[in-house]
């Protein structure tokens, strides 16, 4: 039986965190207002309002680009900065994402874990609650996008991660039961056994 793995992409697959963390440094530089508590501080509140603002947009209670623009402003006052229009606060995202994009790496590991499991006949695909085009860009841009069989977003699913329909809709696009696809992710709280044991071999 064709067996598969999906994979969760930020964190799993590229270093998400060292990407934002060396980003959200360096625009803080080009753009002033850096405070004493020094660069941890600002990678921790960062990475307190991704959490927050990106968890609305999976919930449907923002726009993608919404999130961008409330994390941006509530950062602006982490800074002691007065937020500007909304016009200034995208100008501002899009500066912060032209250094978030050019830190993105894969981790060292990934390309020996794919060729091991392609040599092994295994299906493989991407599982990831982020914005499909900017998720196909980073794998681009990491040189893994052809190593997957399908990349699949949230965003084109019934539901987000951990919900266990978002395994399922990618299951089927991968076009491998559920019982036969391990899935491997770098977030418990994100992965979620189906509603019957059976159905998936891997989801954790």
């Amino acid at each position: 039986m064709k067996r598969g793995v999906l994979f969760d992409l930020d964190g799993t697959l590229v270093d998400h965190r060292a990407a934002a963390d060396a980003a959200v440094a360096e625009w803080v530089t080009q753009h002033g207002g850096r405070r004493e508590s020094g660069d941890d501080a600002l990678a921790a509140e960062w990475v307190r309002l991704e959490a927050l603002h990106f968890a609305a947009y999976l919930r449907g209670e923002a726009t993608f680009q919404e999130q961008r623009r409330s994390r941006i402003a509530e950062f602006l006052a982490f800074l002691g900065r007065p937020v500007p229009d909304t016009g200034a606060v995208d100008r501002l995202f899009e500066s912060y994402l032209e250094l978030y994009e050019a830190a993105w790496v894969a981790y060292d590991d990934v390309v020996p874990a794919l060729d091991l499991l392609a040599e092994s006949g295994v299906a493989l695909g991407v599982l990831t609650n982020g914005d499909e085009a900017q998720q196909r860009a980073k794998l681009r841009a990491v040189g893994l996008l052809d190593r997957f069989d399908c990349v699949v977003a949230s965003s084109s699913l019934p539901a987000a991660k951990p919900d266990a329909a978002a395994f399922a809709g990618a299951c089927e696009r991968l076009g491998i039961s559920p019982g036969s696809v391990s899935y491997v992710g770098d977030t418990l709280a994100r992965m979620r056994w189906p509603r019957h044991r059976r159905d998936c071999a891997g989801y954790g």
